[in-house]
C-alpha cells in the first residue's frame, strides 16, 4: 500500500468511528467544511452543519445502538489531491422509528476523498441502496 492510501484509510477510519458515537457534529467535523451527503433514503446535505442536523433523528433514534464496519474499500487515486472510494459496510443494531430492532444490513458507500489542509478528507460521500438485509 501507498503513503496516500494509508492516509486514506485513516481518514475512512475516522469517519466509521465518529459514526460510532452517534454524534452528529462529530461525524460532520469528520468531513470537508462544504461536503455533499446523500444517505441511503436519497436525503441530501450540503456542509457540515447541514449533515449534522440529516442526522439527529436517526442517531437519535433508529442508530443510537448501532455500530457500522468496514468491510472493504477499494482506493482509487483520480490524482495527487482527489481520490474515490467504494466502502462496503455492514451495519448491526439498528431499530425501526417504533423501537424495535432491525436485522443486520449492509450497503455501499461511494466515497470522494480530497487533499486538503495536509489531511486526507471525505467530501462526497453517496450510498445508492441497501445491499441486503442480513440474517
Amino acid at each position: 500500500m501507498t503513503q496516500p492510501e494509508d492516509d486514506i484509510r485513516q481518514a475512512l477510519n475516522a469517519l466509521i468511528e465518529s459514526w460510532n458515537t452517534h454524534d452528529p457534529e462529530q461525524l460532520a467535523a469528520s468531513f470537508t467544511q462544504d461536503a455533499q451527503f446523500t444517505d441511503v433514503m436519497g436525503h441530501a446535505a450540503e456542509g457540515r452543519a447541514a449533515l449534522a442536523r440529516l442526522h439527529v433523528m436517526p442517531f437519535a433514534r433508529l442508530f443510537n445502538s448501532a455500530e457500522l464496519e468496514v468491510e472493504q474499500a477499494p482506493i482509487k487515486l483520480v490524482s495527487d489531491e482527489v481520490a474515490s472510494v467504494n466502502l462496503r459496510w455492514p451495519l448491526r443494531g439498528g431499530a425501526t422509528p417504533q423501537g424495535a430492532p432491525l436485522p443486520p444490513r449492509a450497503g455501499v458507500m461511494h466515497v470522494v476523498v480530497v487533499r486538503r489542509e495536509n489531511r486526507w478528507w471525505p467530501t462526497i460521500p453517496i450510498t445508492p441502496h441497501l445491499l441486503r438485509a442480513r440474517a
